[in-house]
């Protein structure tokens, strides 16, 4: 059995399965680019218009949570060391989650009551079928460690995330589900961003560094306090949603999570890099630390929002948090982990019997700089558009988010399409 550290490459699912949401996650970065490009300042204006909810939930529920799901379907295996029963269900999961993705956005664009009811059911469907298997096998994983421990926390909070997204989606269209609709808000952005999000990734993370970049193992200390916090953020989340409480109630038990996102995880993140044994300069690092310098930012921007109710210090702190950090990680990750995976699937089998391509071919740094570049300018063009409620930046930021898509998209191709066996 091949072992690297604890990993596991050989249990993961087919390539196809992870592959499938990449590519997804890569169509909907687009799509929210185009979006930008269409409704310019009119996606970035105010939490409650259509166009911001639309782009939101493309960026959130398109993108990034396509990214995860199919990560967790390669991570839960490879690194929690318990298969996932039925891995090719992750197949009707992404159909799933692209139908209510596609009818959530008609219900904000239309307010027709059965659009929202049609994603509410999709969504929550998908989810189910996303969460019984994996978290099967989150329960029965022999592994135990701090990622592990995060991979739970974590597909805990997206289930909760994705019921309370229901249940807004029956109140936005007049159905009485005994929830009040801003506690649950609070809630569900939230346990989202918190939880789900930067809980994920720092919890990837803690596995990632030290095996793709030789970092060494993420400090005791950090990483388990930043895990503890999530797991407080998730019960004031929920509780706040099924009490009714208060959305201050929800600020103060997140108020650690938010401290472990915004501060404490990118802080460890920085040391890792600087303490890591080969010192090669790799151009898929910068993407972590640009990660990394954006999320105190977000976090400066939503303390300014949580004093200073203006609807564009929000909206700031949002795209902030989940394009400057959230969308700049995920692509740094993939640069790497896809040319594993691809490789592993591809190579490893005739390793030493004939000659294979080097992993660092299969998604050349020219590429990976191409990508940073056009992501990092997409994020700066839309806080400074959203900062100064410029039109002309929005869509020129959007037209930026394509481009970054289309190189994303590219660099997974060119990893994906190397030949089973090499000529």
């Amino acid at each position: 059995m091949s072992m690297m550290g604890g990993v596991r490459p050989e249990q993961g699912p087919p390539l196809t399965v992870p592959a499938s949401f990449f590519v997804a996650a890569a169509v909907a970065l687009a799509a929210a680019g185009g979006w930008l490009l269409y409704h310019g300042l009119g996606a970035v204006a105010d939490r409650y218009l259509p166009g911001v909810l639309g782009l939101t939930h493309l960026i959130t529920v398109g993108h990034l949570g396509a990214v995860m799901l199919g990560a967790l379907y390669q991570m839960v295996p490879v690194v929690a060391g318990a298969p996932v029963p039925a891995p090719r269900l992750a197949y009707a999961v992404l159909a799933l989650w692209i139908a209510g993705l596609l009818a959530l956005l008609v219900g904000f664009g239309t307010g027709l009551p059965a659009a929202l009811h049609a994603a509410a059911a999709l969504l929550s469907l998908a989810a189910a079928l996303f969460v019984a298997p994996v978290g099967w096998a989150l329960v029965r994983a022999p592994t135990r460690g701090v990622t592990v421990a995060g991979l739970r926390v974590a597909v805990l909070g997206f289930a909760a995330v994705v019921t309370l997204g229901a249940l807004m989606a029956f109140i936005r269209s007049g159905v009485s589900v005994g929830v009040p609709l801003l506690p649950a808000w609070a809630a569900h952005v939230g346990l989202g961003a918190l939880v789900w999000v930067a809980g994920l990734v720092a919890a990837v993370s803690w596995q990632v560094l030290p095996m793709f970049y030789t970092a060494p193992a993420a400090p005791r200390g950090p990483s388990w306090t930043s895990l503890l916090a999530v797991i407080v953020a998730l019960g004031a989340g929920v509780a706040t949603a099924v009490l009714g409480l208060a959305p201050t109630t929800a600020a103060a038990g997140m108020l650690p999570a938010a401290l472990g996102a915004f501060a404490v995880a990118p802080a460890t993140w920085g040391w890792l890099i600087r303490h890591r044994k080969r010192r090669r300069s790799d151009p898929s690092l910068v993407f972590w630390r640009a990660a990394a310098a954006a999320a105190p930012v977000a976090g400066g921007a939503w303390a300014v929002a949580w004093w200073r109710p203006e609807p564009r210090w929000l909206v700031l702190a949002g795209w902030l948090f989940f394009v400057g950090f959230g969308v700049t990680v995920v692509h740094g990750m993939l640069t790497r982990i896809v040319p594993f995976l691809a490789w592993f699937h591809r190579f490893s089998a005739v390793m030493g019997k004939a000659p294979v391509p080097p992993m660092r071919q299969l998604w050349p740094e020219a590429r990976v700089q191409a990508g940073l570049r056009i992501q990092l300018g997409a994020a700066l063009l839309g806080a400074v558009a959203i900062a100064t409620q410029s039109d002309a930046l929005a869509r020129l930021s959007g037209l930026a988010l394509v481009g970054a898509a289309a190189v994303l998209g590219r660099g997974l191709y060119g990893a994906l399409r190397a030949p089973a066996s090499p000529r």
